[in-house]
């Protein structure tokens, strides 16, 4: 056995570059880069051009606006203009506006009470006390009252115990022609036709103490909620013909029907006439804020109709400023590139008067009036049930049959059934 030597044999091949064998960073990020662009130029047009649009008669779009420059050919003219004009749609608005919302007296002189859709006798929770004490009298009393429109349709969002029965998703109304003190109170007054949805009114709420046997009916798009048993706080509602407010026994209809189309109108005559941006934005989104929130769908507000106005205005006033910050943003960011005049795809002459008056109108303008009266035009869509435990309640209503060893045997309606034949009601909820 012989000892070796072993000698490492020296690398003799030639070292390759480090640009080769590593790529740094900024290699690769081009690259990236290089991968996106070209993905990007298969979603473009070839050769890139700019996009433009053909309107639809463009002479006949773009005669209101010549109109008025040939009128009016001062930029300061047409801003004296536009600010009569806001004027004259303010007071267009505001009548009607405090006609209807105004102070409203009965006979006696007492001011009439302002409600909301869900207003209630009866407190919520425990707020009246041990045994109603908090909310009495019960009964050997009256007073006048005014509802909005659009009351029908309001309904608890939240499973609410009426006895045996848990109640979601349809209005609180329970009883008829005398109704539980906790029903809402101008869900109520449509129940027994007093007032009719479409417009509201006025009508005079007699209490009438503990009832006992409250009975289920259907009228006017309203079935109410039978109760077997009795209640502390009873009410009935009745007309009121010395009372003259918005509504069935009014002077005039509601409000909502008169000052849309006057809105709608100005806004158009605005989207037709003027050019310029700015001067269709900001006057356009204040009279949508104004209609949306003194008009369309107001806060929810109730006391004495003398100071119903006076709380709108004030809550429109502090929503609004900081509204209009979120506009400014807007417009610079989205609104001013998509209301600046495209160019012309037949031609590279841009008039200054504009040619898509029309199609501005239409595209930019209706959409907007659609999404604020979104109360009303996706009214048919069930948003407010578009939760997990509403789908949960509303479709899949099942509870467990629980067997003697604890394990879940079988499925039933909401709620649980216990081995030893006991029955816990609304435990299967989510």
């Amino acid at each position: 056995d012989g000892s070796y030597e072993q000698f490492e044999l020296d690398d003799l091949s030639r070292p390759r570059p480090a640009s080769r064998t590593k790529r740094t960073y900024r290699q690769k990020r081009r690259e990236s880069d290089g991968l996106f662009t070209r993905f990007l130029a298969l979603l473009r047009p070839s050769p890139p051009r700019s996009n433009g649009i053909n309107p639809i008669l463009p002479s006949v779009q773009q005669y209101p606006a010549r109109w008025l420059q040939t009128i009016l050919p001062g930029k300061f003219q047409r801003a004296i203009l536009l600010i009569i004009s806001l004027i004259i749609w303010a007071v267009a608005f505001g009548v009607p506006l405090v006609h209807s919302k105004g102070t409203v007296t009965d006979a006696a002189g007492q001011v009439v009470t302002h409600l909301d859709c869900v207003d209630t006798l009866w407190r919520r929770n425990n707020e009246c006390g041990l045994d109603g004490i908090d909310c009495r009298p019960f009964s050997n009393e009256s007073f006048a009252f005014r509802c909005p429109a659009d009351c029908a349709g309001v309904r608890v969002l939240n499973p609410h115990h009426v006895g045996p029965q848990d109640v979601n998703y349809r209005p609180l109304v329970m009883g008829g022609p005398v109704y539980r003190g906790d029903s809402f109170v101008c869900g109520a007054a449509i129940h027994a036709g007093v007032i009719n949805d479409a417009g509201g009114g006025c009508g005079r709420v007699s209490l009438v103490g503990e009832y006992y046997g409250f009975f289920s009916s259907a009228h006017n798009g309203i079935e109410s909620i039978a109760f077997d048993s009795y209640f502390p706080l009873s009410f009935t509602v009745s007309k009121d013909d010395d009372i003259h407010c918005n509504g069935n026994n009014s002077k005039g209809p509601d409000p909502r029907h008169l000052l849309l189309p006057i809105s709608l109108i100005f806004t158009i005559l605005l989207s037709l006439l003027t050019t310029s941006p700015a001067s269709l934005f900001f006057p356009t989104f204040v009279i949508l804020f104004a209609h949306v929130a003194l008009v369309s769908d107001p806060p929810a507000v109730s006391g004495p109709s003398d100071a119903i106005l006076p709380t709108l205005f004030s809550i429109f006033i502090g929503r609004l400023l900081p509204s209009l910050f979120c506009a400014a943003i807007l417009f610079s960011t989205c609104v001013n590139p998509t209301l600046s005049k495209l160019p012309s795809s037949s031609s590279s002459d841009n008039n200054p008067s504009g040619g898509f008056q029309l199609e501005k109108t239409i595209l930019w303008l209706l959409p907007c009036w659609l999404a604020a009266l979104s109360n009303t035009t996706l009214a048919w869509i069930p948003l407010k049930q578009a939760t997990g435990r509403g789908v949960v309640n509303e479709y899949f209503r099942f509870g467990f049959i629980i067997g003697k060893d604890g394990r879940a045997g079988d499925y039933t309606e909401a709620g649980t059934w216990f081995g030893n034949g006991t029955w816990s009601r609304g435990a299967g909820y989510w």
